[in-house]
């Protein structure tokens, strides 16, 4: 791996962290959490 492999991995690697972070920023995930639970029981 060269060092511009490197770096556009890095750059892709924020962007996809970003991307997921706003995904999954607004949720509810104690709602989630309790039908999880009750699926699973």
């Amino acid at each position: 791996m060269n060092i511009r492999t490197a770096i556009s991995a890095t750059a892709g690697l924020a962007t996809v962290e970003s991307r997921q972070q706003a995904a999954w920023s607004p949720g509810d995930y104690a709602t989630v959490g309790t039908t999880l639970q009750i699926v699973g029981e």
